[in-house]
């Protein structure tokens, strides 16, 4: 699935049910992050809504960085965004607070990549995202 995909996909969801939807990523080697909320929220709810799930996801994921933005569902135009940027240290409350969250997507594995479509990765192989991970505990669908 592409991220386009993706935020078409939340940005339909939001449509039909009013409610807020959301699609996140782990970028590059797992040090940074990416949340995309989809909403029709005021401000004043949307906004803290977006940073603590962004700072959730930071948690969980052992992140230095983690950046959230807030598209409107109609034309998916950008309505905000947000960046946290700060250590990940461990907090009693954000592991009661986050405890069965699942995990991010690797963004490898969810955007398309010209070039890599022809060569075939084998389970066992490198995988070709560059992590150093066995494909199969990686970017395998």
């Amino acid at each position: 699935m592409t991220v386009s995909k993706a935020i078409d996909q939340i940005a339909q969801q939001a449509l039909a049910d009013g409610k807020s939807h959301d699609f996140t990523a782990g970028l590059g080697r797992g040090d940074t992050g990416l949340t995309i909320h989809c909403n029709n929220n005021p401000l004043e709810a949307a906004g803290p809504s977006l940073q603590k799930h962004c700072h959730a996801r930071k948690y969980t994921e052992r992140a230095k960085t983690w950046f959230g933005v807030c598209l409107n569902p109609i034309d998916q135009a950008l309505r905000f965004g947000i960046n946290l940027g700060f250590p990940w240290h461990q907090s009693d409350e954000m592991d009661t607070l986050t405890k069965g969250m699942g995990k991010a997507a690797r963004l490898p594995g969810v955007v398309s990549r010209p070039g890599t479509s022809g060569a075939k990765v084998g389970r066992n192989h490198l995988c070709p995202c560059g992590n150093g991970k066995k494909f199969k505990k990686c970017c395998l669908p």
